[in-house]
């Protein structure tokens, strides 16, 4: 079993990047919280969360990712997500987050989405 890390990065002015990797699930998603948190209450105009190094979601993870989306519909920013591998998207498509989540193939289509200079 692989593990679980995440990067805060910013993107560009008042955009930060969340890169995950590893295998999120039930033990991995109280650290997700808290850095997504940690990383919201910096007020970004956009939160890019890059799923590209990420090997496995379950259901857990999905309902952070939603949870993200609730929080930034209510605070004011957006949330994008860069897409993962193909078996990553598959499973969220299976879960219908690819009508729920706005999704970009990489962080500079994201940068291009929110109108912000690289």
């Amino acid at each position: 079993m692989r593990g679980f890390s995440l990067t805060v990065d910013q993107l560009a002015p008042n955009v930060l990047r969340v890169a995950l990797s590893g295998e999120l699930d039930l033990s991995r998603t109280l650290l997700l919280d808290s850095e997504l948190q940690a990383a919201e209450a910096r007020r970004p105009d956009a939160l890019v969360i890059d799923l590209r190094q990420l090997d496995f979601v379950d259901s857990t993870g999905i309902a952070r990712l939603l949870g993200a989306r609730r929080r930034a519909a209510r605070g004011g920013w957006q949330l994008l997500i860069v897409r993962g591998s193909e078996a990553i998207q598959r499973i969220m498509a299976l879960a219908a987050m690819d009508r729920a989540l706005w999704f970009v193939d990489d962080p500079y289509e994201a940068l291009a989405a929110v109108g912000a200079a690289t």
